[in-house]
């Protein structure tokens, strides 16, 4: 007799626990908390000061080409907005992406920002990889390493272009699923 067995296999996604990371050369600081869950990250920005920031996925450690997901508070409007860097970012500005959700361009970062004590926290959920390919870029995970670049408006809530002083903007790489920045390297250009 012949006993076949047959193996159930259940896919559960990974979760990757609750990992903080300090942002290299932010002045002042910011932190980084986030939960990756299957293709789902979750985070929690705070800088230490009331004002405009964000951090931005990018193809190689500058701006051009960057996905963005930023802490707006223009004229008393707090606003998590995803745009993305066009090749000619000086003249045309960082537009919005404002594809619809759920599709190729999706409107992938929704969120809150508050203002309390002198901090500005932005909470953020987006996929991994969202599939569209026209504005954004995938976080990775699994052993690659993800190029963040950051900037902040000092004291202003009014988004704009950020001083080009160190203090106010910068790139790293970070090994999500460890949890750890592993190069810092300012450039001229982030």
């Amino acid at each position: 007799k012949i006993k076949a067995v047959l193996f159930l296999a259940l896919v559960l996604p990974a979760i990757i626990a609750q990992i903080t990371i300090t942002i290299p050369d932010a002045t002042p600081s910011i932190t980084m908390e986030y939960t990756i869950t299957g293709n789902t990250i979750d985070a929690t920005l705070t800088y230490a000061s009331s004002a405009w920031f964000g951090i931005c996925i990018s193809p190689d450690g500058t701006m051009q080409g960057s996905d963005c997901i930023v802490a707006n508070t223009e004229d008393g409007v707090m606003a998590v907005e995803d745009r993305f860097v066009t090749d000619d970012h000086t003249s045309s500005g960082i537009p919005i992406d404002t594809m619809i959700p759920g599709t190729p361009g999706t409107i992938d970062a929704t969120g809150t920002v508050t203002q309390s004590g002198g901090m500005t926290t932005y909470t953020f959920t987006r996929q991994l990889d969202t599939g569209d390919t026209a504005g954004d870029l995938p976080f990775l995970v699994g052993g690659d390493l993800t190029n963040i670049i950051w900037a902040h408006g000092g004291t202003s809530n009014f988004f704009g272009f950020h001083t080009t002083t160190i203090e106010t903007r910068g790139n790293f790489q970070v090994d999500l699923a460890a949890g750890r920045v592993v190069s810092n390297t300012p450039t001229e250009d982030p």
